[in-house]
């Protein structure tokens, strides 16, 4: 049976060797040895949300304070044993706590896939706005799995299906007459967004034009401040919420001026003229640069500069941007995407040169990256585990 567990991480012993409790069943939510399909772990307050299904209603929002008796469904969205999202074209993998409320795709009795919004009880759990009405249309869209929501100023910036718009840009403060359409990017075709991240109070973002030409866009979450930085590819990868990351002054993410093959690492300060290519680290097929990171005042990502996927570190020169060693100056293959930050460390799947594959622990540092255990880490994303005090709930 898939499970929830309870795995709280200690601290150090030396220099070494770190020390965890064993993990502990929370809660069977499926008894028997069915699958509770569990996922999408999202912190609220004092307590998390996750999809689960209990083997009667469905796919439906949970929620847990980490102890069996306030692990319980929120509210039976999907009527009967349907899940929360029975559309066609699905609710993608949008989900994203502003305040104190998670915002969340679903579709119900009534409407196709929808914005909806828990404050995580049943009463705080409703639909937004009916954006594309009817129970069989849906503002979210196939092409739409990349479209992360983003928030500004406590406000949530998402892509939608509007009635006559196509896929563009809307905004909403929660209420259903808040929520409207932010700006239409490609007037008569879908802009489709995605890859939206909130540094230092602006909205980074990758857009199509009319002619369907890949653009970078900066706003404010004003129209007037809202603008084309440069028309180029921008890639992000579905397991980091975070594609542009802010260090020293620049924000980087992973692009490519002329071919959507040769993506590589770029940098911007906000301006059309400051958006440039920092480092090309793999000349011939492009390293992919992704799961961006700041760690220790220094610029952690993982690429493929021909020796395989490796984990960098940058202190924002070309020339201080190298592989990131084990404590036994190891380099690694690794799962970075896959990984889950707590205060001052990371934790992510990888093998070293020494074949040590498994779950690894990391200051961002060469003499603190660290082997833990050989557990198998594939369920170990953002959306499996979320922190929690001093440990952290992890779905295996």
């Amino acid at each position: 049976m898939n499970r929830y567990f309870l795995l709280t991480f200690l601290g150090y012993m030396g220099t070494a060797v770190l020390h965890a409790q064993n993990p502990v069943l929370i809660k069977d939510v499926n008894p028997g040895p069915q699958n509770s399909n569990s996922g999408r772990l999202s912190r609220l307050n004092d307590q998390f949300l996750f999809l689960g299904n209990d083997g009667v209603n469905g796919i439906e929002l949970w929620k847990s304070d980490a102890t069996e008796p306030g692990t319980e469904m929120v509210k039976n969205i999907g009527p009967g044993s349907q899940s929360l999202c029975q559309s066609n074209t699905g609710c993608g993998d949008e989900y994203l706590v502003v305040g104190d409320v998670m915002y969340f795709r679903a579709s119900d009795a009534n409407n196709g896939a929808e914005l909806w919004r828990s404050d995580g009880t049943e009463i705080g759990t409703y639909m937004v706005k009916d954006i594309n009405p009817g129970l069989n249309n849906c503002s979210n869209s196939q092409l739409m799995d990349a479209q992360y929501f983003c928030s500004l100023d406590n406000v949530l910036y998402f892509a939608a299906d509007g009635i006559s718009t196509g896929i563009e840009m809307w905004r909403s403060d929660g209420a259903e007459s808040g929520t409207y359409l932010f700006k239409d990017f490609a007037v008569g075709a879908n802009s489709i967004h995605q890859f939206m991240s909130n540094v230092n109070g602006f909205l980074y973002f990758k857009a199509r034009n009319a002619d369907g030409e890949s653009e970078l866009w900066i706003s404010d979450g004003t129209i007037g401040g809202t603008i084309l930085l440069k028309q180029m590819w921008v890639r992000g990868w579905p397991y980091n919420g975070e594609y542009f990351k802010e260090f020293n002054g620049f924000v980087y993410f992973a692009g490519s001026e002329n071919d959507p093959n040769q993506i590589e690492l770029w940098r911007t300060n906000g301006t059309p003229e400051g958006t440039e290519l920092f480092a090309d680290l793999n000349e011939f097929d492009g390293s992919d640069p992704h799961a961006l990171e700041i760690f220790n005042d220094k610029l952690l990502f993982t690429a493929d500069a021909d020796q395989g996927v490796t984990l960098f570190t940058s202190d924002g020169t070309v020339q201080g941007t190298q592989p990131l060693l084990d404590a036994n100056g190891n380099e690694f293959e690794a799962d970075f995407n896959g990984s889950l930050r707590s205060a001052d460390k990371f934790y992510f799947q990888g093998n070293n040169a020494q074949d040590q594959s498994g779950l690894w622990v990391s200051d961002g540092t060469n003499g603190g990256t660290l082997f833990l255990s050989d557990i198998l880490s594939g369920s170990f994303y953002a959306e499996s585990a979320v922190a929690m005090g001093e440990g952290m709930i992890l779905y295996q």
